[in-house]
């Protein structure tokens, strides 16, 4: 939770005008949140893990919020492979 309140302030405080991030505060921000993407998807990873991913009945993709965390953590992952 300390993670995704934190990574929501991020998103708070970028400037979003300054689109190349030419700003120290930008990159800054922009490193910090390549972290959480990390952090995100490992523990995205290790929930599949333990869970089980679809078989069982409390798997992984069988809770609609793991799903929806999926898809954001997915998403996270796509616009970071792209820059």
């Amino acid at each position: 939770m300390v993670c995704i309140l934190i990574s929501s302030l991020l998103l708070a405080v970028k400037d979003f005008e300054d689109k190349d991030s030419t700003s120290t505060r930008n990159r800054s921000i922009d490193i910090v949140q390549k972290i959480f993407t990390i952090i995100f998807a490992l523990e995205s990873i290790l929930k599949m893990v333990v869970m089980g991913v679809v078989v069982h009945q409390h798997s992984y993709f069988r809770t609609v919020w793991n799903i929806i965390d999926f898809f954001v953590v997915f998403t996270g992952l796509m616009e970071f492979s792209s820059s």
